[in-house]
């Protein structure tokens, strides 16, 4: 499976926590992300998260 870069919506977490990668998508609103700085792995909502992907918009996969 393909790895995701993600980055959280708020400004002052990004500064603390830095990038993370989707670990497991639960379904189309919740993930997992481990965080790359500190290696701790978090359950998300997708809509806390900007996702670094050409296929998502805000949190969601885009059709094909």
């Amino acid at each position: 499976m393909k790895k995701l870069l993600c980055r959280h919506r708020d400004e002052d977490l990004f500064k603390k926590i830095g990038f993370g990668v989707i670990h497991k998508h639960l379904d189309e609103k919740q993930a997992i992300v481990e965080w790359l700085l500190c290696g701790r792995m978090n359950f998300m909502m997708k809509k806390y998260l900007y996702i670094l992907d050409d296929n998502e918009i805000d949190g969601y996969r885009r059709e094909q």
